[in-house]
């Protein structure tokens, strides 16, 4: 949250399982994962967060936390989210989009 020298996290070499048929992922939980987005929100060296490596339905909730994460942060350049983004959750992006500046990368798979 208060780092003023951290400029990257990959979550996707977390120690993982073998998934059936998907390869290796992570289970990262929806309130780790808004805490994440809070520190994102007020952190002013990050910039590039890429969770798209951790198997994980992000769920709405926090979707919703990144986006609010979004219209705060100003440095941030790179956001790339895992799958299971629903309708609602790319709404709540695109609104967060409306006031952010630094973002030019979005993608989830």
């Amino acid at each position: 949250k208060h780092s003023t020298t951290l400029k990257y996290i990959y979550l996707s070499d977390v120690e993982c399982e073998p998934v059936p048929n998907e390869g290796t992922r992570c289970v990262v939980g929806v309130e780790a994962l808004k805490a994440l987005a809070d520190a994102v929100a007020h952190n002013t060296s990050l910039i590039s967060l890429l969770l798209s490596g951790v198997r994980t339905k992000l769920g709405d909730e926090a979707i919703e936390a990144f986006a609010q994460a979004l219209e705060k942060n100003t440095t941030l350049r790179t956001l790339e989210l895992g799958k299971d983004v629903t309708s609602r959750g790319i709404a709540a992006l695109a609104a967060a989009l409306k006031k952010n500046t630094s973002l030019y990368k979005l993608k989830y798979l």
